[in-house]
């Protein structure tokens, strides 16, 4: 998700970004002129001319007609064609794009969005409107966003952030760690960092850091496997039972898989799944009321027992 280079590499990154560009818009739109790519891309046609160059030279025949209707375009016959990128490709890409777009502030992928459009829009596609992708969280995302707009910069300057951690049991900690990588995991951002109080690498989920604050302290940076970004390290987990009431369908498939449930004669649905022991399972269990019985392991029983005791005492 995120890209980290300094400032000689993102010129190369962009120069890449627009030849690639130019090949899509002479792939779709035939002919186009220096100038129409020079006030598109905002650069000189100088630019555009030694780009067609580049063009060229890495073995894609450009010619340039003159006159009224003159312009560049892709050799006749030449083996790229209309082909080169599907319909149904540009469709998902832009998906894909508008998507990573409501969650990651960031001018490259707006940019990378419009210039998918605009190589379309002469031409009368019709959208597809069966699949809407949006990674973001339901309400104001504003706040994440900042955060991960925090974050990306810290990664990019390779200085450390600190932060309150607020971890699943509510305890909270103070942290200075060395930002390494954004991970966007369904509709939630971690950050994958090293972390100096625990001397070791840590996943933080950002909704968790509070204070988040840049500071001027710089670290060198070293080379991480990818495999290890997600890595699992939970070693508690347990083996629920549970039974559920028949009106919790509406929920029980936003933590349960289908193939998980046995439905039964009377309504009530069985459910067998390992989940890690922790605070989250707690509120999860809770969170259904007295629509779900917990029929092992009994040490779950006794603590969510335990729990809405202490509930009736606050109350009474």
């Amino acid at each position: 998700m995120v890209i980290k280079i300094g400032y000689e590499k993102g010129r190369v990154s962009l120069k890449l970004e627009r030849l690639i560009t130019i090949i899509m818009m002479l792939i779709n739109k035939r002919r186009i002129t220096s100038r129409e790519l020079a006030e598109f891309f905002e650069v000189s046609v100088r630019t555009i001319q030694r780009d067609i160059d580049a063009i060229n030279m890495a073995g894609i025949p450009i010619v340039a007609y003159k006159g009224y209707e003159g312009g560049y375009e892709i050799l006749e016959g030449y083996k790229i064609d209309n082909n080169f990128v599907t319909e149904k490709e540009y469709d998902l890409l832009l998906k894909l794009l508008k998507g990573v777009e409501n969650v990651y502030d960031d001018p490259t992928i707006k940019n990378m969005s419009e210039k998918f459009k605009a190589v379309k829009a002469n031409d009368n596609v019709r959208i597809d409107k069966s699949i809407v992708m949006d990674f973001s969280h339901w309400g104001n995302s504003s706040r994440i966003k900042k955060k991960v707009a925090i974050v990306k910069e810290a990664i990019d300057d390779k200085v450390t952030i600190v932060f309150n951690y607020i971890d699943l049991n509510g305890k909270v900690s103070s942290r200075e760690v060395e930002p390494y990588t954004l991970i966007l995991k369904v509709n939630t951002w971690y950050l994958y960092a090293f972390c100096r109080l625990r001397n070791d690498f840590r996943l933080f989920k950002l909704t968790r850091l509070d204070k988040l604050e840049k500071t001027k302290t710089y670290f060198e940076a070293v080379d991480i496997e990818e495999h290890k970004l997600m890595t699992d390290k939970v070693d508690n987990y347990i083996d629920l039972k549970l039974r559920f009431h028949p009106s919790c369908m509406n929920r029980i498939d936003d933590y349960f898989e289908v193939e998980e449930m046995n439905f039964q004669e009377d309504g009530y649905i069985l459910i067998n799944t390992s989940y890690p022991e922790d605070e989250w399972v707690y509120s999860m269990l809770l969170s259904f009321g007295d629509k779900v019985e917990i029929l092992e392991p009994n040490h779950i029983k006794d603590i969510i027992v335990k729990r809405v005791q202490n509930i009736l005492k606050l109350y009474s």
